[in-house]
């Protein structure tokens, strides 16, 4: 399994005066699988596991507004 991923973020203080401060944030994480192949040396092979290879990619997000004095 291979990880990667990536994160994007900003943020302006727009209104100083109020100290209010919109945020937003991007995230992604992509799992690489391999493939994986079983074999029964003796008899059947009925319960041998085969799985293709996969990709499989997560995503978040966020947007707020942030107050301070």
């Amino acid at each position: 399994m291979k990880p990667n991923g990536g994160l994007a973020c900003t943020g302006l203080r727009c209104w100083p005066r109020f100290g209010l401060t919109p945020y937003a944030a991007g995230q992604f994480t992509t799992f690489d699988l391999p493939a994986y192949a079983e074999q029964a040396l003796v008899g059947s092979g009925a319960f041998a596991l085969n799985y293709d290879a996969k990709s499989i990619t997560g995503t978040r997000s966020d947007a707020i507004v942030r107050y301070a004095w």
